[in-house]
């Protein structure tokens, strides 16, 4: 395999000692388990993170989480990856070993070393009960305990949500109307949804009101209703009214109970033209919002101009987040804060195997986002791996709601083999409020602007960014000028630019902006 870490250090030892970082080490299926090297040091660099390379084996041969890395065209099993954050589901009970694999390039040859994570997944046991439903065969007269006797309406599967329970939804079968699945009424935990049966997946769809198709709060002001451990599988939710989203996840309401390892798997979610926000909104406030993922999840809203702030994705987990697999597509004119993804994520978070679809021009295809609340914070361990990414102005825009350095740095972060092209803004990838950032092995082509650029006169003294065997390629159509382009800044670190192909496809010749230092 290539080497994927950083050729231009010379790494003399990896220290293992810190071990696997990981939001969990033990759970239910089906158990999603996002991991980090974040604890990994060594002896020749000062951020390991960005510089060796790293392979997950998570130790599930036999599991079947495969995608289509929408870089390549290629299957990939997501028992294997690389980048320094991975994720994965285990859908069988088992004792896993995860091990992580890592390179270090050092002056002739390379700095290995292996580091090892057991995780305990356990069967999922609804000891609080098993109900069905299909809403063309059930009747609500039913028990609903199997197959053969399933209940019918939203209402009754709504009645039927408490903790440690499974709510089996038939394929087939679709329930529209005023009304979507509420997980509102209780502190809950220890809950599953999924699909059974054949055919198409269950659809729950909101025709009129102003209801979601999926909503989860924690309580009201003056009480507690924290929610964790559940997983909604199989299902596609679609709001058919105008400012109405999909799904809201929100723990805002009540200051003091948590969300804590929450997941979408397998899911659609579409809102029509003229929506609300956002697609999907993963809300947090002050209690903890910890442990959330979207794993192979698809994200439509049509075209629609002139609405702004329109998002695809909203928000997230504030520690521990993953995007991987799926799709984002459509919505949104040019306005600020138009995105397909807007994750609000402090400290480690992953978006893997992304495929960005066509939008009317949408600002960013992620503009991360941490708002330090008035003094400066970190937001570090983020990594962009294999995402194509299109029908956008821009890639990446590394900053917070305000682009302002002095309230954010996000530190640690990897753009690692993504694909660029098609976007129509003056920029690929914006570092407004970056401080450590990696892009490495990633192309861009057809993208009007052409550039990547930083805010030179906010990030003089804060940015050190590392940039090699990236392509690049202007293309008939494209921007005159710079490819690397720092702007008006007077640089007092350098910057790593090393190992680039920029190929100029155009009948002109065009010059790299040069680095300055003080």
């Amino acid at each position: 395999m290539a080497f994927r870490g950083n050729p231009r250090v010379s790494i003399t030892a990896i220290n293992t000692g810190g071990g696997i970082a990981s939001s969990r080490t033990s759970g239910a299926t089906p158990c999603f388990v996002q991991v980090s090297a974040s604890a990994i040091t060594a002896t020749g660099t000062s951020r390991p993170y960005e510089d060796l390379e790293f392979v997950w084996d998570f130790g599930d041969a036999a599991g079947t989480e495969t995608f289509t890395s929408p870089t390549t065209g290629r299957t990939q099993n997501a028992n294997i990856q690389i980048g320094p954050e991975a994720a994965y589901c285990y859908r069988t009970a088992d004792t896993y070993t995860i091990t992580l694999r890592i390179r270090g390039k050092k002056a002739v040859g390379y700095t290995t070393a292996t580091v090892q994570l057991e995780v305990t997944v356990s069967a999922f046991n609804p000891s609080g009960g098993e109900f069905y439903f299909d809403s063309v065969a059930g009747l609500d007269a039913n028990d609903g305990l199997s197959e053969g006797a399933p209940k019918q309406t939203i209402s009754a599967i709504n009645t039927a949500i408490a903790s440690n329970r499974r709510l089996n939804l038939k394929r087939g079968s679709s329930w529209a109307g005023t009304t979507g699945i509420s997980i509102t009424a209780a502190a809950y935990s220890a809950i599953r949804f999924q699909a059974y049966g054949s055919g198409a997946d269950p659809i729950v769809e909101i025709t009129s009101g102003s209801n979601r198709p999926l909503h989860m709060t924690n309580g009201t002001a003056g009480t507690a209703r924290a929610k964790s451990d559940i997983v909604l599988g199989g299902l596609s939710l679609k709001a058919s009214v105008a400012a109405v989203v999909a799904v809201e996840l929100s723990n805002v309401a009540n200051a003091t109970a948590e969300f804590n390892d929450i997941y979408l798997d397998n899911c659609s979610f579409e809102t029509v033209a003229g929506a609300a926000t956002a697609v999907v909104i993963m809300q947090h406030g002050t209690p903890a919002f910890n442990h959330a993922g979207l794993w192979n999840c698809d994200l439509l809203s049509p075209l629609a101009s002139g609405l702004g702030n329109r998002q695809g994705f909203f928000g997230g987990a504030k520690d521990w987040h993953f995007f991987v697999g799926g799709s984002v597509a459509g919505g949104g004119s040019n306005d600020v804060l138009d995105h397909h993804i807007y994750p609000d994520v402090k400290t480690h978070s992953l978006h893997k195997w992304i495929d960005f679809g066509s939008g009317d021009g949408k600002n960013y295809c992620v503009n991360t986002n941490w708002d330090g609340g008035g003094s400066l914070e970190n937001a570090d361990y983020h990594c962009f791996s294999e995402c194509l990414m299109t029908g956008s102005l821009r890639a990446i825009d590394l900053g917070n709601s305000t682009n302002d350095p002095t309230l954010t740095l996000f530190r640690y972060v990897v753009l690692d083999a993504c694909r660029m092209h098609g976007l129509a803004g003056d920029g690929v990838i914006l570092f407004a409020c970056a401080e450590f950032f990696t892009a490495r092995d990633c192309e861009s082509w057809n993208c009007s602007g052409g550039r990547w650029f930083a805010n030179g006169s906010a990030l003089d003294d804060i940015l050190q960014a590392r940039l090699y065997r990236n392509k690049i390629y202007k293309a008939s159509g494209e921007a005159a000028g710079q490819v690397f382009d720092y702007a008006t800044g007077t640089w007092t670190v350098a910057q790593a630019i090393t190992d680039n192909v920029a190929q100029d496809m155009r009948a002109y010749l065009w010059t790299f902006s040069m680095l300055r230092r003080a």
